[in-house]
């Protein structure tokens, strides 16, 4: 609802965090594309396999959407987050960074 330029508030829940990660099999080279909005965004090679991601939200729209594929040893990774409308109510985080080994 938006009323004289005023956007409405976005609902903010309990924390949530999830890992995801997707295995170095067969994978000669990869493409990592982040597509997110605002929020801390940590990134850092090391990890065991081609992806391993920790991610920390308390607007469930902020979830993120992770996409992978491998075509002939290529692999693509796609880590996107829905653009949010509104001002989220309270104390909102959204984190994205590699677990700590």
């Amino acid at each position: 609802m938006v009323a004289g330029g005023i956007t409405a508030c976005v609902p903010v829940g309990d924390m949530q965090q999830e890992t995801r990660s997707f295995p170095l099999d067969n994978v000669d080279s990869a493409s990592i594309k982040l597509d997110v909005g605002a929020g801390e965004v940590i990134v850092q090679g090391g990890a065991d396999e081609l992806f391993e991601g920790l991610f920390s939200y308390n607007v469930e729209k902020w979830k993120p959407k992770l996409d992978y594929e491998v075509r002939g040893g290529k692999a693509a990774v796609t880590v996107r987050q829905e653009t949010v409308k509104g001002i989220p109510a309270g104390n909102s985080r959204d984190r994205k960074h590699r677990p700590p080994p």
